[in-house]
């Protein structure tokens, strides 16, 4: 699988954060982008597992942050601005 996330992600990047040298979780995330509640709770189970400290510790190519305070309940609320 790791070969897989290389191959994907890591010959491109998006900002010098997500390069090789950038941050990045020692664990795969796989995050359901289907809505805004999906996403949030897909990175609610990681923070609930204790793979995440908090939604802020989540590394990845792309993320959608609230308007506002950035946390999971302003996403669900408010709407996303802006993608990361």
């Amino acid at each position: 699988m790791k070969k897989i996330w290389e191959e994907m992600f890591l010959q491109k990047y998006s900002s010098p954060r997500c390069g090789k040298n950038g941050y990045w979780n020692d664990f795969i995330p796989f995050l359901d982008y289907g809505t805004r509640q999906e996403y949030a709770d897909s990175i609610a189970s990681y923070v609930k597992s204790g793979q995440l400290k908090e939604v802020s510790e989540l590394y990845y190519p792309v993320r959608l942050k609230p308007k506002g305070e950035n946390s999971l309940e302003q996403l669900k609320k408010n709407g996303i601005d802006p993608i990361e």
